[in-house]
């Protein structure tokens, strides 16, 4: 299974052409937007607090975002694309420990968009560049062409 996770800013033009290219390449998208909507619709005690956390205002806990796409991962035999998952070092370190503890084969993959306004501290640009470089790879790109570029030549 290769997982390529994408940093960017949500859009609906970036998600519109993954799309293409994942019908293409036989791929599965997690759009978190999407992930979330779909869990607080369910109903369930997580759905219920992403919902209640929303509704005060307040960001979803990493632990709870990362739980929400690895359980989506464990129920797709596909390669997979994750838009907007990991972009924080404790993130990071969350996803790609629980990934190790799937015991699946993978090829791991980050790809970062270079924004005008970068609002990341360089230690934790750094950070992130090393963990994904100690377990596969971490890929800087400067616009959305780029990354049809490298989707289209490299998932498989």
């Amino acid at each position: 299974m290769n997982i390529v996770s994408i940093e960017c800013s949500f859009s609906k033009s970036l998600y519109n052409k993954l799309i293409a290219i994942s019908f293409l390449k036989k791929i599965e998208i997690i759009y978190l937007p999407d992930l979330l909507r779909k869990e607080i619709n369910r109903d369930s005690s997580l759905g219920l607090s992403i919902k209640e956390k929303l509704s005060q205002g307040e960001l979803v806990k990493d632990e709870d975002v990362n739980k929400l796409i690895i359980n989506k991962m464990k129920n797709i035999s596909s390669d997979v694309i994750i838009m907007g998952y990991p972009i924080t070092i404790n993130q990071t370190e969350l996803f790609i420990g629980s990934i190790e503890k799937l015991r699946v084969k993978s090829k791991l993959k980050h790809i970062s968009i270079k924004e005008g306004k970068n609002k990341k501290d360089i230690n934790d640009i750094i950070k992130i560049k090393r963990a994904f470089n100690r377990k596969g790879q971490f890929i800087e790109i400067s616009n959305f062409d780029e990354l049809e570029l490298i989707l289209g030549n490299n998932i498989k």
